[in-house]
């Protein structure tokens, strides 16, 4: 059978092979996946930090907090899940950005 005109000297992708790989996007794809794995990563070690401090603040039987730059709040439960804990620090070295750092 013959090729038609162009077809000389090209060979067709094996099956799983048609996308091959195009650099730049293959490199951004896995910075990506790398700093989603970091971000999940600080997530729990965030949420574990909060539930330490949630555990201090009910053992020190507070529901409010504040001293020097630093106030943590633990509101009551509007469900039977766990209360809600807001920290806000306010530092001088991080005056240059977002100093209320509120995190809840």
């Amino acid at each position: 059978m013959a090729k038609a005109k162009g077809e000389e000297g090209k060979t067709k992708d094996l099956p799983g092979m048609e996308d091959r790989a195009i650099q730049p996007l293959h490199d951004k794809a896995i910075e990506y996946h790398r700093k989603v794995r970091e971000r999940m990563k600080l997530a729990k070690e965030e949420a574990k930090l909060k539930a330490e401090v949630r555990t201090l603040m009910k053992a020190s039987n507070r529901t409010r907090y504040a001293y020097d730059g630093v106030e943590v709040e633990l509101e009551p439960p509007a469900t039977p899940a766990e209360e809600k804990v807001t920290v806000k620090v306010t530092l001088e070295e991080e005056a240059g950005g977002d100093a209320s750092g509120e995190e809840e």
